[in-house]
């Protein structure tokens, strides 16, 4: 569900805030976390009438998704993803689960 202000206007602050915060469980495997993360991020792009500014919104909340989900990972799988540098989530779910 879609959080709005109020006025029924669609409003990605708070899923922005969950995204930042988020933190992979004891009990959450890496997949598991990048579904929580990925799901989080989709929800703070805003719908846009411009194609081209609908795919610059998709592209940030990729990117936030990435740092978010190197950043929130624990233990070994977190050290290892941060000091390979990941470009895409491809690439961080791989060096992840290693």
């Amino acid at each position: 569900m879609r959080s709005t202000n109020g006025s029924g206007m669609y409003e990605p602050t708070s899923f922005i805030l969950q995204l930042q915060m988020a933190k992979q469980r004891k009990d959450e495997s890496p997949h598991e976390f990048a579904d929580t993360c990925r799901n989080l991020a989709y929800k703070t792009v805003p719908q846009v009438e411009d194609e081209g500014k609908q795919k610059w919104h998709y592209e940030q909340a990729e990117r936030m998704l990435l740092a978010r989900f190197t950043s929130g990972l624990v233990g070994q799988a977190g050290k290892f993803t941060r000091f390979n540098l990941p470009e895409n989530m491809d690439q961080v779910l791989k060096i992840a689960i290693r």
